[in-house]
């Protein structure tokens, strides 16, 4: 699932209370946790703005609200590539330190917005300056997040549930999403089988503030003309880049127990033996017929 666990939530909404936020917040919140489990639900606001995150405790992440003078972010998912963040962050003159949370806002007050340019991995982010907040997607889209913008009101959610909770009217089924759904049996693109919301496309910030505005940082493109190389040399680039992100993924093996679905299958076995050595053994769970 591209969504994984349901965590983030948030509205803008400028004339509204404060109370009035939390109390839309709270419901939010409400909507997508896992009532028989008692997960952390940090929250944090600022002018016209709130943002909640359920912390399951899957990814490193626990810092949250990370925090530096008036600014302040959640993050949805985590970081990978650590190693080259960090020395990213040195360069510029910063002592990276903390989790996933604290060393994502340390990028954002080095580089401001083309932070996104330095970070790996699947997440969604909330950031807020001291005056604006920015809802940012990773590059391919890795966890949804939905929104509606009904008038001056941006809620978002990773769940439609969540958003249906912190909007002022009523949802209701309609649109081109509910056509595809019917007729496709998915949805493409952005479109919902609720009218009004969306999915925030991947690459994409979404500064809230003085209005609502949308910018694309990233899009994938195809290189059609691009260096024509032989089946071997395409092989050994992609051996390197499987090799490369297996061991992004194994950020955490020399704190935590860590192990690897094996089904036998061709993509279990190519990651499998895509382990960089220092790291084996490994545990390998599998299931199957007893004989």
């Amino acid at each position: 699932s591209r969504s994984g666990v349901p965590n983030l939530v948030g509205v803008f909404d400028p004339r509204a209370e404060p109370s009035t936020l939390l109390a839309d917040l709270t419901r939010m919140m409400t909507a997508v946790d896992y009532p028989a489990f008692d997960f952390p639900r940090p929250t944090v606001s600022g002018h016209g703005v709130a943002v909640g995150n359920i912390l399951p405790g899957i990814e490193d992440n626990r810092s949250q609200p990370a925090r530096h003078d008036d600014a302040w972010l959640m993050l949805d998912g985590e970081l990978l590539g650590l190693d080259r963040l960090r020395a990213d962050l040195r360069a510029a003159g910063f002592t990276p330190q903390g989790d996933d949370a604290a060393l994502a806002l340390l990028a954002f007050r080095a580089f401001g917005l083309d932070f996104v340019e330095h970070l790996n991995g699947c997440w969604n982010i909330v950031v807020h300056d001291g005056t604006k907040t920015y809802v940012v997607t990773d590059r391919h889209g890795s966890r949804l997040l939905f929104f509606a913008h009904d008038g001056e009101r941006f809620v978002f959610a990773n769940e439609l549930k969540g958003v249906i909770a912190g909007r002022r009217g009523a949802s209701r089924p309609g649109g081109v999403g509910l056509v595809q759904l019917l007729s496709a049996g998915n949805h493409f693109g952005a479109s919902t089988w609720i009218e009004g919301i969306a999915l925030i496309p991947p690459g994409t910030i979404v500064a809230l503030g003085d209005g609502v505005r949308r910018h694309r940082y990233y899009k994938l493109r195809f290189n059609e003309r691009g260096p024509m190389m032989s089946e071997a040399s395409y092989a050994a680039g992609f051996a390197h880049l499987l090799a490369d992100a297996t061991e992004r993924n194994l950020k955490l093996a020399d704190r935590f127990a860590t192990a690897i679905t094996l089904s036998g299958g061709l993509d279990s076995r190519a990651v499998a033996l895509s382990i960089p050595k220092q790291h084996l053994p490994l545990t390998s769970i599998t299931y199957g017929a007893e004989d």
